[in-house]
């Protein structure tokens, strides 16, 4: 059975784009250690009975506003209208000129430690640097085709600088892909 190519919705996106950058990781890693580093507040026996924890939604809430918050400017282009359906996929340019043009995304592409880019930048062999690659971003490994690409890309680069520049356009070339775009 053949199932029919559905376009992610906005949010869908929003956290496709920040689990394949390695955002989502590195943003709960940097939580957490906050949270260990931190000494428990002191409490009074009178203010322990009154306190009830968050609940679960208030708590993943606060602990995502900063992720979301990185890709609003993506949200507002790939969402519909007020009252418009997303279950129909209806690509518009807007969109495609949004991924192409704006630099609103780039800051998800910078290698910070813990960022696909900064563990795709440790990898030297070829093939396991290409099997990461796919899978962050399309859980898939590359087939023979797109394995050579990647492997042809990197050999021409003569620099650590070039080589960089040349992963962080594999990535974002990945993500600008129907394949990546679509639920199928």
């Amino acid at each position: 059975a053949i199932a029919p190519l559905r376009g992610l919705t906005a949010e869908q996106l929003r956290w496709s784009f920040l689990q394949a950058t390695g955002r989502v990781a590195l943003h709960h890693a940097k939580l957490d250690a906050a949270a260990k580093s931190k000494p428990p507040a002191k409490q009074s026996p009178a203010d322990n009975k009154s306190a009830e924890p968050d609940p679960a939604w208030k708590v993943k809430h606060q602990r995502h506003d900063a992720l979301e918050r990185q890709t609003v400017a993506l949200i507002a282009a790939f969402a519909g209208l007020p009252g418009q359906s997303e279950a129909e996929f209806q690509p518009v340019v807007d969109q495609a000129l949004f991924l192409k043009n704006s630099t609103k995304l780039l800051p998800l592409l910078q290698d910070e430690p813990g960022t696909t880019l900064a563990r795709l930048a440790t990898i030297a062999d070829v093939e396991p640097l290409a099997d990461e690659l796919y899978l962050s971003g399309f859980s898939r490994r590359p087939t023979p085709d797109e394995f050579s690409a990647v492997q042809q890309l990197l050999s021409s680069t003569k620099s650590p600088a070039e080589r960089r520049e040349a992963l962080q356009s594999l990535l974002w070339g990945l993500l600008l892909s129907a394949e990546f775009r679509l639920n199928h």
